[in-house]
């Protein structure tokens, strides 16, 4: 979701300029600064990601390959517990293995092993990114492909669990699941090959 979220705000600044919103050049040097700072912001560009941080399984993986079975065992392991979360708009539940909790970020939350101190994927109520999300739910309800403004294509695979696995332009896969009326559950499978099976438990399970 990193790359549609960060798409969506060069498109939306491509229309402000054909707007004739921003009328300088100095104008259209400041927007690209501020795309820049937001995606720092959000992702980090000062600082090296950790393993605590959101997607930190990625880095775990390729720190400790030989370590990321022994890992996903072990968290098969754990029991599973019901979370109530009170959420910006609403109260909701999700399902974690023992140990797990919520982070806050910005625009929602990230799973986290407080055990292990690992980061795993988002769940979102971001306003900016929720028509895409509903759009998108509601292609995978109806068994449908979606086009994300008429440019990037998302064919549905399949639904499983709650969980709708798409292929963005025949290239990245992207899962979702509604978590609630407001919240989504995403990732993008650009992870190593051993932490695919990790997040699609928690996803399930969710």
């Amino acid at each position: 979701m990193k790359k549609l979220k960060f798409i969506l705000l060069i498109l939306i600044s491509i229309f402000c300029l054909n707007s004739c919103l921003l009328t300088t050049a100095a104008a259209g040097t400041y927007l690209l600064g501020t795309m820049g700072t937001y995606y720092c912001a959000e992702y980090g560009c000062t600082r090296d990601r950790t393993e605590k941080d959101v997607d930190g399984l990625n880095i775990f993986t390729k720190n400790n390959p030989l370590k990321v079975k022994n890992y996903f065992e072990s968290i098969k392991k754990r029991e599973l517990i019901k979370i109530k979360v009170k959420g910006n708009n609403e109260v909701f539940t999700v399902t974690l293995p023992k140990n797990f909790i919520l982070k806050k970020i910005s625009d929602g939350y990230y799973l986290y092993d407080k055990e292990k101190n690992i980061g795993f994927f988002s769940i979102t109520d971001s306003k900016d990114e929720r028509i895409a999300f509903e759009e998108l739910y509601n292609s995978a309800k109806k068994q449908e492909n979606y086009k994300l403004l008429n440019t990037y294509e998302y064919k549905l695979l399949n639904t499983y669990k709650g969980v709708s696995t798409f292929i963005i332009d025949g290239k990245y896969t992207y899962k979702m699941k509604k978590i609630s009326e407001h919240y989504y559950a995403y990732y993008e499978q650009e992870l190593q090959e051993e932490a695919h099976e990790i997040y699609d438990y928690l996803i399930e399970n969710l």
